[in-house]
């Protein structure tokens, strides 16, 4: 996984200060997050890709080694959860 963070960052002309204040984590999360030294947990990507005004699927690039359910599970922020695979053992739907 790689997350673009930076870039997105600076698109947005948000320094690192104002984009851990405006997202709600700290500042060493995104400095940690920027230098590749953390991979961020589901909500961590949430949190951010809502205070750059994008989807989580954007700011995060998946590759050939990551899990799939990490992937749906951070490209389902705001996906219908009918989407989402079922529970094991349940129904879809319910």
């Amino acid at each position: 996984m790689e997350i673009r963070l930076k870039e997105w960052r600076l698109q947005r002309f948000l320094t690192v200060r104002a984009l851990a204040e405006k997202a709600g984590v700290a500042y060493t999360t995104v400095v940690h997050l920027e230098a590749g030294r953390h991979r961020p947990t589901m909500k961590t990507i949430r949190l951010l890709a809502k205070a750059l005004s994008v989807k989580p699927e954007q700011l995060v690039e998946w590759g050939p080694g990551d899990h799939a359910a990490t992937r749906t599970q951070a490209g389902a922020a705001g996906a219908n959860p009918s989407d989402a695979p079922p529970t094991p053992g349940r129904p879809r739907g319910s």
